[in-house]
């Protein structure tokens, strides 16, 4: 493991209740603390300098547990969605990270140590995560995010002390799963988490009425003498094959065969998650439902459902997107006491496409928390230095919502770390053109700029450079992308001198006549096109035109610009607006970066307006 370097690291536990516990080390004094009335104990022990390897202690109640090969160093939280939990190793059909292969081959580095948390969602905080620390090497890198591990890796090479890397992320994932419920439904305008389940209640029953209305077979899926010999034999799980791009019902049966005393006991039907909805019945009668995505189900059976012989499970599940079906199979069974029963003889037979299925209830979202209370709150008191951050993909369609959840996320998790404004740096979303071309996504952009304005010690790496395929939400290039977050803690950080940590960011904007200049911060040396940089710091002569500004009048109707970089200032006109009023930049969904700075770092895209957005009314 690695332990912040020279502070006072949280050591926490459990042991029997009001026991005395001893936590010593082979750099320091021992100090004790005891346990409450839960067994539960924590206490402030003091760290030394960067080294190791050390040992750690901890004692109580005649039993000694010690950890060896203890590192002290600098520790990061890597988290946020797919982008950050995109392995170095990539999945079979992902964007291979490039130069993955020699990365992977040259990972050998013992001083730098990583955690994996598991991925999960919870409908209460956890204490304990099924993990444990590894040493960097060719195999437990693999899998590990290649953000995080190039980040890790440049810290480590440029300051020459261990690194303990903690990833916890998980792909497709909203940012309001990442707080805890106080924090996101104390904000401003939101709606409150007892009149959600209200409104969700009803749609739930308008759905799962029209969904059993849908079923192919009727009411029929229900009757254990139903002949289903014409149906599709499968075995559960994520749809793929010839169903890979399908949406719609499917309707499965299964058979779980029970003892006389097996049936007249209350039993716990476990069919582990969905995307995304289900309606589940036994023998007839239905146990249980949900359209919250990935949840896990977890219904009771009670006493007298159940029979001796041949019990029927019917499951109706809908996927309105992307992939469908259970998404962790692995769990389906029916428990009874201690005994774990398989369903077996599944069936499949296909329903509507999701176009005729129901959206009542979808107005709300009871979605919330989960991946706060599963993949957060376990390791929420780890002593850390700070947060590296990849997300927002997920948020795209709420980008103006989005400048009050993601600052709050941020200030809740310093509140639960009792670390103070430890340092928070993140990547902004790259173009894709799968957003559209309503340019939508530049409203999260947008806000992702406003926190790294607004939110003391935060810092936003810009991507748009990093794209070959504007097709591809995960762009290969994730060595840079590590590389460009150690630049943000090199300078803010560990304050490391002549560090230039972010591109151009817009200023200030003023009228010169029917043109308008603009000035940006992050752009002393002057303003570079790409194929100037080789030729960086020194600034070419004369003005150089760049792409990807718009501009408008009055009447906010923007028209492609004309622009020109003169130093560190660019002047934006158009012959067709003769009294400008307002300039954006690269506001689209998939525009690569025309414009850099000194050290090769692209610039933001910005607008100068406040003019109402696309996104104003999109709630979560």
């Amino acid at each position: 493991m690695v332990l912040q370097q020279s502070s006072q690291v949280s050591i926490y536990g459990q042991a029997k209740p009001g026991a005395l516990v001893e936590v010593s080390s082979s750099w320091g004094k021992p100090v004790q603390v005891r346990a409450d009335g839960m067994g539960r104990w924590a206490l402030r022990y003091p760290t030394i300098r960067p080294g190791g390897p050390h040992t750690l202690t901890v004692t109580s109640a005649g039993e000694t547990q010690q950890f060896a090969d203890v590192m002290l160093g600098e520790v990061w939280l890597c988290s946020g969605q797919s982008n950050m939990e995109w392995p170095l190793k990539v999945w079979p059909g992902g964007t291979q990270v490039e130069g993955w292969e020699a990365a992977q081959a040259a990972a050998y580095q013992p001083k730098i140590r990583l955690f994996q948390v598991p991925k999960k969602h919870s409908p209460t905080p956890q204490r304990d995560v099924d993990a444990e620390w590894k040493v960097c090497s060719p195999e437990s890198v693999a899998n590990f995010s290649a953000v995080g591990y190039f980040f890790g890796r440049e810290l480590f090479w440029r300051l020459n002390v261990p690194v303990g890397l903690i990833q916890s992320a998980y792909g497709g994932t909203e940012v309001e799963l990442w707080m805890q419920p106080q924090a996101l439904f104390s904000l401003p305008g939101m709606m409150s988490l007892a009149d959600r389940q209200a409104i969700a209640a009803r749609g739930q029953d308008a759905r799962l009425e029209a969904m059993e209305s849908l079923d192919p077979a009727g009411s029929s899926s229900l009757d254990p003498a139903f002949d289903d010999s014409s149906w599709e034999a499968v075995a559960p799980g994520i749809w793929d094959g010839r169903l890979a791009q399908w949406d719609g019902l499917a309707v499965y049966r299964a058979k779980v065969r029970l003892t006389e005393a097996q049936a007249g006991q209350e039993a716990v039907l476990h069919l582990g998650a969905f995307d995304d909805w289900d309606s589940t019945y036994v023998n007839g009668q239905r146990v249980g439902g949900s359209y919250v995505w990935n949840e896990k189900r977890v219904y009771k059976v009670p006493a007298g459902i159940l029979q001796p012989g041949e019990n029927l499970v019917t499951v109706r599940v809908a996927d309105t997107g992307q992939a469908g079906g259970f998404t962790t199979p692995e769990e389906i069974r029916l428990q009874i006491g201690s005994e774990r029963l398989a369903l077996t003889g599944w069936k499949r037979r296909l329903g509507p496409t999701a176009d005729r299925l129901p959206n009542a209830g979808q107005a709300v979202n009871l979605n919330h928390s989960t991946l706060w209370n599963g993949m957060i709150a376990p390791i929420a008191p780890y002593s850390m230095r700070g947060a590296i951050w990849y997300q927002g993909e997920s948020n795209v369609g709420r980008g103006m919502q989005y400048r009050q959840t993601f600052p709050a996320m941020i200030q809740n998790w310093r509140s639960v770390w009792d670390q103070g404004q430890f340092p928070f740096y993140f990547v902004q979303i790259a173009p894709y053109s799968g957003y559209g071309t309503s340019g939508v996504s530049a409203e999260l952009r947008e806000s992702q700029l406003w926190t790294m304005k607004n939110v003391p010690n935060t810092g936003m790496v810009v991507v748009s450079d990093l794209v070959p395929d504007l097709a591809d939400i995960h762009p290969g290039k994730k060595v840079e992308v590590g590389q460009r977050l150690a630049l943000w803690a090199l300078a803010e950080t560990y304050r490391r001198p002549n560090v230039i940590a972010s591109g151009p960011v817009f200023e200030v904007a003023r009228n010169e006549g029917n043109q308008m200049r603009l000035r940006f911060d992050y752009a002393q040396g002057g303003l570079f096109l790409k194929e100037d940089l080789p030729k960086a710091p020194q600034a070419p002569v004369g003005r150089r035109p760049v792409a990807g500004f718009t501009i408008a009048g009055a009447d906010q109707k923007f028209v492609k610009a004309q622009a020109l970089i003169e130093g560190e200032t660019v002047l934006v006109w158009s012959e067709s607006v003769p009294n400008p009023v307002a300039v954006r930049y690269l506001w689209a969904d998939a525009e690569r970066a025309t414009m850099f700075n000194k050290a090769g770092l692209p610039a933001t895209s910005f607008r100068t307006d406040t003019w109402p957005g696309m996104t104003e009314n999109s709630k979560w």
